[in-house]
């Protein structure tokens, strides 16, 4: 009977202990914008969340990014207390007053390394992986010491992960055929993508390309304001539209002089009569694509651009450099 009641006391005495953990829960490698540390200093960071319900000390843990070294920077006597979100600066500054912001005396590479946070028995608590980070993204938990990691466009350091949107992967742009510049003929313009279940939207009309503008959007201005302090601007609005298309097929880049000016037909300015400066002949024009990939689950790609000029003097058409 004795020792029936000392295997439960054990049990239950273990199990809460082991369950205590301390994770690496989110980290930042490139931080320009995101927040400052007391010197008013961009540094990248690593936060580590208590998932037990008893702090823990965490003096003598170590956290690396050299797996030869486990104890690169050590913990001082700090207790992390169950819930908690603790930040550590990686800045090489190493500070370890417990009543003060911690600083690592290494700095995290934006190129992605490992992560290692060890106990002081030498068993590794957690791992973050070696990731590329998106500048002034983070990668992290979510939720909360969960195993799925996400990539977090707004990070939240010190914070809990579950408020924040978390993608699965952050998409490539896509890539263009053939590159900006001035041609002589037309040619097809392809726009590929490496994964082939990203959905890639692109436009001709320098707006921005946007999934959910497929149908359009019009929206209305004017072209004539007053001089006169006080005076009305003239009631007439005009009215224009730009929308966004999903590639399917190649893009046939053309001559564009003889189609109708657009652009070049609305005010720049606050002028009572632009009509003496907006052309009144067609002007030589070119094709501006712009292109984005989308897919489920995953953060949108940054837009890529290309300028398309074709005419048949080609890049003769100027005798000065064009950017």
């Amino acid at each position: 009977m004795k020792k029936i009641t000392c295997i439960l006391f054990l049990l239950l005495v273990y199990f809460p202990l082991s369950a205590q953990n301390v994770l690496i829960n989110e980290v930042i490698t490139s931080n320009t914008t995101v927040i400052t540390d007391e010197d008013d200093s961009y540094e990248d960071w690593v936060e580590l969340y208590n998932t037990g319900t008893e702090a823990i000390n965490l003096e003598g843990y170590g956290l690396t990014d050299l797996s030869s070294n486990p104890y690169q920077w050590v913990f001082p006597a700090y207790w992390i207390e169950p819930g908690e979100h603790l930040l550590v600066w990686c800045s090489s500054k190493n500070r370890t007053d417990i009543n003060l912001p911690l600083h690592t005396n290494f700095k995290i590479s934006s190129g992605g390394e490992v992560i290692t946070l060890t106990k002081p028995n030498g068993e590794i608590e957690d791992s973050y992986p070696a990731v590329l980070v998106p500048q002034n993204f983070t990668y992290g938990r979510q939720t909360d010491g969960s195993t799925v990691f996400v990539y977090f466009p707004e990070p939240t350091p010190g914070a809990s992960n579950n408020t924040s949107t978390g993608y699965t992967d952050v998409l490539a742009p896509p890539t263009f055929s053939v590159s900006g510049g001035f041609y002589t003929e037309s040619f097809n313009l392809t726009i590929s993508h490496p994964d082939p279940a990203v959905t890639i939207i692109y436009t001709t009309d320098g707006s921005d390309p946007n999934i959910d503008n497929l149908t359009g959007t019009t929206y209305q201005y004017k072209n004539e304001y007053p001089y006169e302090l006080g005076a009305q601007p003239s009631t007439t609005f005009l009215t224009k539209s730009f929308q966004s298309n999903q590639y399917d097929n190649p893009i046939t880049i053309v001559d564009r002089t003889n189609e109708p000016n657009d652009i070049s037909t609305i005010s720049s300015t606050f002028d009572s009569d632009p009509s003496y400066y907006i052309p009144d002949y067609t002007i030589f024009k070119g094709t501006v694509v712009r292109a984005r990939a989308y897919k489920t689950g995953a953060l949108t790609s940054n837009i890529v651009t290309q300028s398309y000029f074709v005419s048949p003097q080609g890049t003769e058409r100027f005798s000065i450099p064009v950017i």
